[in-house]
């Protein structure tokens, strides 16, 4: 049983991103020019920036892959699987699926970050609040 999870994360830099950062349309985040998690410095061109890229791309050809392609959704997410019947590991029969980007028309998207230090900060808040959303996820069964 497959459940996404929407969350407001709130950083320890008292910003608010939500969660899923990107869902639907918009393949690049920020929109504005200001670094995703310490809004303060300038991303996109011509400054320097840390991105998140992912998504696929489809075949056009023998040797070809396309850009954004109609059809496509991209998705980058963290999932806990427990384990069931004889499996060993700890928080059995648990399901959670952290959305980070969800449903991204086209395949591909990018988050942009002013730094690596931002990078990490924000993956580091995703991953201890999926982390406290594996150790609150109810047993299936």
């Amino acid at each position: 049983m497959k459940k996404r999870i929407r969350i407001l994360y709130v950083n320890p830099m008292k910003k608010r991103s939500a969660i899923p950062v990107i869902e639907k349309r918009n393949a690049h985040y920020p929109r504005e020019a200001i670094c995703l998690w310490c809004k303060k410095r300038k991303v996109m061109e011509p400054h320097s920036m840390a991105i998140l890229s992912g998504g696929a791309l489809a075949k056009v050809g023998r040797n070809a892959y396309s850009g954004p392609t109609k059809g496509l959704k991209g998705n980058l997410s963290f999932v806990w699987h427990g384990a069931h019947d004889s499996g060993e590991g700890d928080h059995r029969n648990t399901f959670v699926h952290f959305d980070i980007t969800c449903d991204v028309e086209g395949g591909l998207f990018n988050l942009m970050f002013c730094s690596v230090k931002c990078l990490r900060e924000f993956l580091s808040s995703c991953l201890d609040e999926f982390e406290r959303r594996v150790k609150k996820a109810k047993p299936l069964v």
